[in-house]
């Protein structure tokens, strides 16, 4: 049967592993099954209600048909039931769905009608004490036949599958049962050109239509994306092209926050190892990532708390599977690498985000006797720094910039970091180490050598750029001060006085000579106002800011600056500093 070849398929996977070096994360192992009367071999992911989360297992159990298990966010496994193959069904490969009574519902995709392992399938109600009802008994022929995904609610509170075979065209169906058993069977999928074989789920999106995918049939026969109503109406959205830019067999997608539909393929893409993809509601399908080192997602998205789409592949890393995630543009960031044994290998399970905002899932294999695992994942934190040009003159100075750490979990020991330096003239002088936001200050020793310099400090995985001029090739002055000044009064009738404002500007050459630094970025020279004989960056009118290119080459640049300040200048000095405020050069204005 095809469930037969689904578990074959899990072990050669296996033992094709790629090779790929990956950052590890905080992954703890919460279960690892033993294959016995605890389950086994779990394919699906989990859904969570109150504190425990529920899942359920292809293989194991007291008649080695699947089980139903809770399991809390510590580790503590129940098994809720154990599957006997005969008219309770077996081999459930998809996960359970939270009704609005507050019990579970699933599929297995074995047992039922026929009874034993012959049988095709059924669907289930199980409380969240353990008790099971067979609400329905697929037959093949008429109603469908191995129901590899799960189920969705739908917001007429019926529930909506597929079955991957069966059915009058014998290439599988979609249907609508009732909490209470009914069954209807809402699209037999007829043909080759009409698609065929649905293996994943559906989703239902806010225009209350549901979207789903066949493995098969299309123009290529590589599968295709279609919409159906509760009614049963199907409407076509895309022929997938199968090989280079997309594969058939596409995984349960997912709605994004941005009204359009995200998802995975299992093979394709540009190195035929899968692919992330976002499809909009007219069915236009856009790759947003060709896996080309993890690869063989077999399962679909999740959208995070923090906007991000979280998924696994099943293959990748080294050679065990890995969970990564990507934003709506495309941008992939793999976050972990299984590593088999104790920690799991080869996810073959969506993840879902728990409400302590950690993910939670399963591997198909790995753990104790290779019958898989129940993990948690806590998320990295992502820094940002703060940026800006970070020019210091040679005699150097102090600095700070910003940390901001953002986190999908709460639990801030994830934003741990520390700050490193690569050069021993810049000294961290405080907040070395921290978790979460913060600010790093920094001192910048003297440069006595006449060559331009660069150094950096690490958070993590970010860099902080400083830039330090040589001793003696670089130099600044200021000449041909002119100044002009306009006084304006303003009667105000309210208060019945006279305000009179002086605003005067000041024409000045700012001069720059470089003799010996090359490809260094232009400076920034500020000049102060209204400072009298010694320099105060508190007194007097904000500073005015200005770019010199000449320390991008060996020459020298004269600037004409035309400064205007608040009240006359004669007899004070303006201040040229670095944006460090280190005094460059001064002039006394006429």
């Amino acid at each position: 049967m095809r469930i037969s070849g689904i578990r074959i398929a899990i072990i050669v996977l296996l033992l094709l592993g790629l090779s790929e070096n990956g950052n590890a994360q905080t992954l703890t192992t919460l279960w690892q099954f033993t294959g016995g009367a605890d389950g086994g071999m779990p394919r699906a992911g989990l859904v969570q209600d109150g504190s425990n989360f529920f899942g359920t297992t292809q293989e194991g159990g007291t008649s080695s048909s699947g089980t139903v298990f809770s399991i809390t966010s510590s580790g503590n496994l129940t098994n809720l039931w154990s599957f006997t193959g005969g008219i309770d069904g077996g081999s459930p490969v998809a996960g359970l769905v939270l009704g609005n009574d507050g019990n579970f519902y699933g599929t297995t995709a074995d047992g039922g009608a026929d009874g034993g392992a012959n049988g095709w399938g059924t669907v289930f109600k199980i409380t969240p004490a353990g008790t099971l009802t067979t609400l329905c008994q697929f037959d093949h022929d008429t109603n469908g036949a191995n129901p590899v995904a799960g189920l969705v609610l739908g917001s007429d509170s019926n529930f909506y599958g597929t079955t991957l075979n069966g059915g009058p065209s014998r290439r599988g169906t979609v249907f609508q049962i009732t909490s209470a058993g009914t069954l209807t069977t809402l699209y037999d999928f007829p043909d080759i050109l009409n698609g065929g074989n649905p293996g994943a789920g559906l989703v239902q999106g806010s225009d209350s239509n549901f979207y789903g995918s066949t493995r098969n049939g299309g123009l290529f026969d590589a599968g295709m994306a279609f919409k159906i109503t509760s009614a049963g109406t199907l409407n076509w959205l895309s022929s997938f092209v199968g090989i280079p830019n997309d594969d058939g067999g596409a995984n349960t997608l997912v709605q994004g926050s941005d009204s359009n539909f995200y998802g995975t393929t299992f093979d394709g893409g540009g190195s035929f190892k899968g692919m992330v993809f976002t499809m909009n509601t007219q069915g236009t399908v856009t790759t947003l990532s060709s896996l080309s080192k993890d690869a063989a997602p077999a399962a679909g998205l999740i959208q995070g708390s923090d906007g991000d789409f979280y998924g696994t592949t099943s293959l990748g890393g080294t050679g065990f599977g890995a969970l990564f995630k990507i934003t709506s543009a495309g941008t992939l960031t793999m976050l972990h690498n299984f590593q088999g044994g104790a920690e799991g290998a080869n996810p073959f399970a969506s993840l879902v985000q728990g409400s302590d905002g950690n993910f939670y899932g399963t591997t198909a294999l790995g753990g104790t006797n290779n019958a898989g695992t129940v993990f948690q994942f806590i998320p990295p934190c992502t820094y940002t720094l703060s940026t800006g040009l970070v020019m210091f003159a040679a005699s150097g100075g102090d600095g700070t910039f910003t940390i901001n750490t953002t986190a999908v979990s709460p639990d801030d020991t994830n934003c741990a970091w520390a700050a490193t330096t690569n050069v021993d003239w810049i000294t961290i002088t405080s907040a070395a180490s921290g978790e979460g936001d913060a600010t790093v200050s920094y001192s910048v020793s003297t440069n006595p050598a006449a060559p331009a310099r660069t150094g950096t400090i690490t958070i993590v995985d970010q860099t902080f750029t400083v830039d330090q001029l040589g001793a003696t090739v670089f130099t600044v002055s200021l000449s041909n001060a002119v100044q002009s000044c306009k006084t304006k009064s303003t009667f105000d009738r309210k208060t019945m006085t006279t305000n009179i404002t002086t605003t005067c500007t000041v024409d000045l050459d700012l001069i720059v000579n470089n003799t010996g630094v090359t490809n260094s970025p232009k400076f920034s020279v500020v000049l102060w106002g209204t400072q009298g004989s010694t320099f105060n960056p508190d007194a007097g009118s904000p500073p005015v800011g200005k770019k010199v290119g000449a320390l991008q080459k060996n020459a020298s640049e004269t600037v004409t600056v035309k400064a205007t300040f608040n009240g006359d200048q004669s007899g004070d000095f303006i201040f040229a500093t670095d944006t460090n405020q280190n005094v460059l050069a001064s002039i006394e204005v006429p």
